[in-house]
């Protein structure tokens, strides 16, 4: 973490400001929370955890972390750093909700240094990783349900293939903030559906959520034809279609060659409505 710029969290049990100290954070009531060696801070409660492991298992994370490190999904991020910058000053403040292993949130953190990038994920493994490699970014082990900082703290809040509290989203965006949310094109994977579904479905369009306006929508759409049988199998095991493709399946797919595929993307920005 980059002490220059120490972060603004709030304390998960009594809701209070969390200030730093030699050991992490803690409140006016004495709720204490360790950094981390890899510089992340753990505010998820065990009483909030919903399970041992909460999050992407450990296989899903690393299969993601290959499979990104391979360029693919470059473009995708190229984009979302091009449309944050045009919608927050430089100076703002970015919440990237459901981070993963950082592969966003450190690209949006290298546009400005007078940018706060906060990093936010419930997977302890993606974020020991993500805190691991981007020193100068906060992040933090928490959830979409109840996010780790205070009231009109956030210009924008970035979900890229994340679920979102709605009534949190609100709460965090300041007056007038940014939304945005990175969804599945209608073909997104669909080369993929088909060898699980007899009947695939494009995917659907995202409402917009209510109280925001969409003022931007970017539709995305690359075809590739994956060669690296490893990289076909991270494919397959990054993704939530992980859970329906039999062992059988995925088998002959990474030993059949040549995989085409259809990476579809969907950017929608939302500004937070704000009241007269």
């Amino acid at each position: 973490m980059d002490t220059a710029k120490q972060p603004a969290y709030r304390c998960p049990l009594c809701k209070q400001a969390l200030t730093a100290n030699a050991q992490g954070f803690a409140c006016t009531n004495k709720h204490q929370f360790d950094q981390a060696k890899e510089g992340y801070v753990n505010l998820l409660p065990v009483q909030n955890k919903g399970s041992k492991i909460p999050g992407d298992s450990q296989a899903m994370v690393q299969s993601r972390r290959d499979f990104l490190a391979c360029g693919a999904y470059d473009f995708l991020r190229q984009a979302v750093v091009q449309q944050v910058k045009a919608g927050v000053a430089e100076q703002a403040t970015v919440l990237d909700v459901g981070c993963g292993e950082g592969y966003y949130t450190h690209a949006l953190n290298q546009q400005s240094p007078e940018q706060q990038v906060y990093g936010v994920d419930i997977a302890k493994a993606a974020i020991r990783y993500a805190a691991k490699r981007f020193k100068s970014v906060h992040f933090t082990v928490a959830s979409h349900i109840d996010l780790p900082v205070a009231d009109d703290f956030a210009d924008i809040i970035c979900k890229i293939f994340a679920p979102v509290t709605l009534i949190e989203v609100v709460r965090v965006l300041k007056p007038g903030g940014l939304l945005l949310s990175v969804v599945p094109g209608p073909k997104h994977l669909f080369e993929l559906k088909q060898i699980i579904y007899d009947y695939p479905k494009l995917h659907q369009a995202e409402i917009c959520p209510e109280g925001f306006e969409l003022i931007t929508s970017e539709a995305l759409t690359r075809a590739e034809t994956l060669s690296d049988p490893r990289l076909i199998g991270h494919l397959t095991q990054m993704t939530p279609f992980a859970w329906k493709l039999s062992a059988e399946k995925k088998q002959a797919l990474v030993e059949g060659g040549d995989f085409a595929v259809t990476f579809d993307f969907v950017i929608n920005v939302y500004r937070l409505g704000v009241s007269p």
